[in-house]
This record gives C-alpha cells, structure tokens and sequence, in this order.
C-alpha cells in the first residue's frame, strides 16, 4: 500500500514514514513534518508535549528572558520570578534575600 505517503506532523515524530508517530516530549520541539528528530527547548526552559516551535519553549519559573524561544537566566541572587514565560524577575522585599533562580517570594 501507500501507508508510507502518511507522514509526522510537527510536534510528532517516527523512525520511518507510514507507522505511527508518537509526541514530541515535553521540553522538545519539532517544526517540521516527516520522521525528524524533536529537538530540546533552549536551557532554562520548558514545552509542552508535542510542541511544534522554539517559541513554544518558555521560560521555567525562576528564570527570566526578553521573550520565549531563546535561552532563559536564572534570576540574580536577591530577585525571584514565580510564573512562567518571558518576564522580568522581581526583587525580594527589603531586608529579604534569596539564591539566584529562585522561583518564589519565600525561596
């Protein structure tokens, strides 16, 4: 037959053409169709399963960046950030400190 002209979508990937692909694991990505490799999400950052764009990759709480898709910071000792996604890390209350990367106000 011509099971082999079925292919992977994006965010899917298989050793061959006409079997059964399965998901792009979370903190992966694949842009492309056919039997591709899913590639890992920049450092400091996570996506969901099946994701199909670098965009896709966020940043973990924790880290900071000007946007998503590219490689996240850790936030400096003394500021956190708690949500997920581009952002800036704020600063801990005055006469608090905390470790560089830390994801909450009482970290």
């Amino acid at each position: 037959g011509y099971i082999t002209s079925c292919i992977c979508d994006g965010g899917y990937t298989a050793g061959s053409d006409g079997v059964e692909c399965t998901a792009c694991g979370v903190g992966t990505y694949k842009s492309e169709t056919g039997t591709g490799a899913c590639l890992v999400c920049p450092s400091g950052t996570n996506s969901s399963l099946a994701s199909t764009a670098v965009g896709n990759c966020s940043c973990i709480a924790g880290h900071t960046a000007e946007s998503d898709g590219v490689a996240c910071a850790a936030c400096e000792a003394g500021k956190y950030k708690s949500v997920t996604g581009a952002g800036a890390c704020s600063s801990c209350p005055a006469g608090t400190n905390s470790s560089a990367g830390s994801d909450g106000v009482y970290d």
